[in-house]
């Protein structure tokens, strides 16, 4: 359904989206970046870090089949530089993991346990798609949350990026 060209492509997406978002939240003041909203995550460092923890999380997922031994906590990312740097090494695994994968894998089944043990069987694709998705989502909360504070990151849409 997905070839991996297209799911590289989503992820290129993903990863111009949220560079976008990173570089509007540098130019919000402190206070409203750590002002709660009341809605999503709390406040935009919130909301940026949930992305982050969450493509981790589902990176880790797939490779090792397996949460994350090491999860990621709020509170060791005090601020936009941590989430940052963070990133940036987050995206270049990812995109060294979905170089490897083979077209095979991409329309496989992996099965994925949870923290409570329960096994949970998805197309590897689906869950591909999904981190893009749901980091879509949050993406759009924190361009609303950018607009409000005077910095809008622009159109987010993917039919406006050019990888």
């Amino acid at each position: 359904m997905f070839s991996k060209e297209m799911i590289q492509t989503l992820y290129g997406y993903h990863y111009w989206a949220n560079d976008r978002v990173l570089d509007f939240a540098a130019r919000v003041d402190a206070v409203d970046y750590f002002a709660d909203v009341g809605y999503s995550h709390g406040n935009l460092h919130g909301i940026l870090f949930h992305i982050l923890r969450t493509d981790y999380s589902w990176r880790i997922a797939c490779q090792t089949l397996k949460p994350a031994v090491e999860p990621l906590f709020l509170e060791n990312f005090p601020d936009l530089y941590a989430i940052r740097t963070r990133w940036e090494g987050e995206q270049q695994a990812m995109l060294a993991y979905l170089s490897g994968l083979s077209p095979n894998e991409i329309e496989g089944d992996i099965q994925l346990t949870d923290r409570r043990g329960e096994v949970h069987r998805f197309r590897l694709w689906r869950v591909l798609v999904h981190v893009v998705l749901h980091a879509m989502q949050h993406h759009s909360e924190a361009a609303a949350l950018l607009t409000r504070y005077g910095h809008s990151p622009g159109d987010l849409d993917f039919i406006f990026y050019n990888g």
